[in-house]
């Protein structure tokens, strides 16, 4: 039984205790999470153009707008997917990201999900929307780091839309304790003439799952899917992937 945290730990954390485990460069902007709870004093915006959304999903949710009400649960489909489902029922805390049309950020974006030691095995529900303009590009990294041995659920949802003649470059890096359960479901719809690079790097947990369907919605439109996992003993890591040529020439 996996019991969702109310209470945080985002304050008892400082940035020397992510750095030594993950990629990292100060001029990357990072936005940092906590057990599932957004942690304002670990992220950091260097370069956070103002026409560029990149903060906590919860704030954006606050905010609306279009980029919101188009794209948040329409990609990832909570009623023909359990795991979804209860991704979405917790949908409080995530990260938001959204680039306009004819924008380039020239460094990275990187979501950073922690887990931490707890005294009962607990779950937590990242969710994140990533949104890129036509003719913009974005280069998207995800972490999902554990900190302790102890027994925990992460279950992510990723939904990504690429307008027509963007790029998406995106990074996936699972590293979660040996005795962590991983459920990642990743949605992509790509537009006319857009492309995805995506690699996925998997290691740790003692069982994972990464579901990532592409679907190519428009002529031209482009994915190259790749990726990395390393096992030992009885730990299971399972990669599905899908990608629907809904359009010619794709």
């Amino acid at each position: 039984i996996f019991e969702y945290p109310f209470n945080d730990h985002t304050e008892e954390l400082g940035k020397s205790d992510l750095e030594i485990h993950i990629a990292s460069d100060e001029k990357w902007n990072l936005l940092v999470f906590i057990d599932g709870n957004y942690s304002p004093t670990l992220s950091s915006y260097p370069n956070n153009l103002d026409n560029i959304q990149i903060e906590n999903l919860r704030s954006a949710l606050q905010k609306g707008g279009s980029p919101i009400e188009n794209h948040l649960g329409r990609h990832a489909n909570f009623k023909t997917d359990g795991f979804t489902a209860i991704n979405t029922a917790f949908l409080n805390n995530g990260a938001f990201v959204c680039v306009p049309n004819d924008t380039a950020i020239s460094t990275p974006v990187h979501l950073l999900f922690v887990s931490t030691q707890r005294e009962i095995p607990t779950a937590s529900h990242p969710r994140s929307l990533i949104t890129v303009g036509q003719n913009s590009n974005l280069t998207i990294l995800e972490s999902y780091l554990g900190l302790t041995n102890h027994v925990y659920f992460t279950n992510s949802v990723t939904e990504i839309v690429a307008e027509a003649g963007a790029s998406v470059e995106h990074y996936r890096y699972v590293m979660e304790s040996p005795n962590a359960f991983h459920i990642g479901t990743t949605r992509v719809k790509l537009g006319q003439d857009s492309i995805l690079n995506s690699i996925s790097i998997a290691k740790g947990a003692k069982l994972a799952r990464n579901d990532t369907q592409v679907l190519l919605n428009g002529p031209g439109a482009s994915c190259a899917l790749s990726g990395l996992y390393v096992t030992s003993g009885k730990q299971h890591i399972d990669n599905h992937i899908n990608i629907d040529h809904a359009m010619p020439h794709t």
